[in-house]
C-alpha cells in the first residue's frame, strides 16, 4: 500500500485474489495492465476475475484495462489473447461498453516494449495484432 502525503490517493499493488474483503466496493479507479491476459480464454478464471474487479469498483468508478488482441492459435501462451468483444461480454452487466483509449500496432508495441527478434512474444509474426487500452465505467453495483 502506497499513500501520498500531500494528495488524497492510495495505491494498492499485489495479488487481487488474496485482497482483504474490507476494501471491496470502494475503489474509484483500477489500472489493470495485462492481468486479464494471464488467464487462458478457455479458463473460468477470466469470468471470476471480471466479477472480482466489479466487486472492487464502486458505482461510477473506472477500470483502465490493457490487453493484447491477436489470433490465439499463433501464440497459445502468456500473455494470452483477449478481444474487445470478450471484454464487453465479461463486463457488460455492470459497466458501460469499453471505450477505446489507445491502440498500438505491431511497430509501436515493438518499440515501446523494446522487443527483439528472439522475444518469446514475437508480435511481428502475427496475422493480426494490437495492444489495446480501454476504459470501463461502472454503472451499477
Amino acid at each position: 500500500v502506497y499513500t501520498a502525503h500531500d494528495k488524497a490517493i492510495t495505491i494498492y499493488s499485489g495479488d487481487l485474489f488474496a485482497f482483504k474483503e474490507d476494501n471491496l466496493g470502494g475503489f474509484d479507479c483500477i489500472f489493470d495492465h495485462g492481468s486479464i491476459g494471464s488467464f487462458d480464454f478457455t479458463d473460468i478464471k477470466r469470468t471470476m476475475y471480471a466479477e472480482l474487479m466489479n466487486s472492487f469498483t464502486k458505482p461510477g468508478g473506472r477500470i483502465v484495462l490493457s490487453f493484447f488482441d491477436y489470433e490465439h492459435s499463433e501464440h497459445p501462451m502468456i500473455p494470452f489473447a483477449v478481444t474487445e468483444e470478450e471484454v464487453t461480454t465479461l463486463y457488460r452487466e455492470h459497466f458501460k461498453p469499453p471505450q477505446l483509449l489507445q491502440e498500438y500496432d505491431v511497430k509501436k508495441t515493438t518499440e515501446l516494449c523494446d522487443l527483439k527478434e528472439d522475444s518469446t512474444f514475437p508480435v511481428w509474426t502475427f496475422s493480426r495484432y494490437s495492444w489495446k487500452v480501454v476504459l470501463l465505467i461502472k454503472t451499477s453495483s
